[in-house]
Parts: C-alpha cells; sequence; structure tokens
C-alpha cells in the first residue's frame, strides 16, 4: 500500500519518456506515446530530417509539420502510420519521390505537401 505521507523516488528513463502538455495540463506520458493521437510541430524553425521515431507513433492520426525547414526525404515507411487522416509537411524543404507507402494511408483525407520540391505525385511501376 502507497503511503501518501511518504516521498517516493521513481526512477525516469528519458529514452521512454515524455513531457506533454495539453491544454495547459502536463503530464509524463510514457510507452502510450506509441498512441499519440495529435502531434502539431507546425512553424517551430526544425532544421533536420523528419526524425525516424515518428515513424513509430502509430496511433496518429493528425500529423503537422509545416512550415519548418524539414530536409531529405519523406521517409519511406510514413504508410506505417495506418491511422492517418490528416498530413502536412507544407513549406519546407523536402525533396525526392513521395514515397509508395502513402497510398496504404485508408483514412488519409487530407494531405499537404506543397512548397516543397517533392515529386513525382506518386512512383509509377513499371
Amino acid at each position: 500500500m502507497i503511503d501518501p505521507l511518504k516521498t517516493y523516488v521513481v526512477p525516469v528513463d528519458y529514452e521512454k519518456n515524455i513531457m506533454a502538455s495539453v491544454k495547459g495540463r502536463e503530464f509524463l506520458n510514457t510507452t502510450t506515446v506509441h498512441y499519440l493521437a495529435s502531434l502539431d510541430l507546425s512553424n517551430n524553425n526544425i532544421v533536420r530530417e523528419i526524425p525516424a521515431a515518428l515513424m513509430n507513433l502509430v496511433g496518429l492520426i493528425n500529423l503537422n509539420l509545416s512550415g519548418n525547414h524539414l530536409k531529405g526525404q519523406i521517409p519511406q515507411n510514413i504508410g506505417e502510420l495506418m491511422q492517418l487522416e490528416s498530413l502536412d509537411l507544407s513549406m519546407n524543404k523536402l525533396s525526392g519521390r513521395i514515397p509508395l507507402s502513402l497510398t496504404r494511408l485508408q483514412f488519409l483525407s487530407y494531405l499537404n505537401l506543397s512548397f516543397n520540391n517533392v515529386g513525382p505525385v506518386f512512383p509509377v511501376d513499371r
């Protein structure tokens, strides 16, 4: 039984935890971070490639990374985010082909890749 008057020290593995703030409330999210439903990191001046770790967030429904300075290619395994309904990667510096795996996203109803250097729209198998 936990004694409410006693202080407990709980070890925290920062590799598997994230501090999240939702509507002004902060909470520590541990292994359930895989089931994060919405992630909006738009207009944050992020300068790098799209982090591969984002492709592990299999519960994402909305992902907005627009208005940053993301470079490189859209990850080939982006199609593993099977629950995605909205994906906004606009206004970055992405290049290369749009991954064919995007066609696996059955719930995707909004896709914005404008103001990048990506294409063709979807690679054609020959």
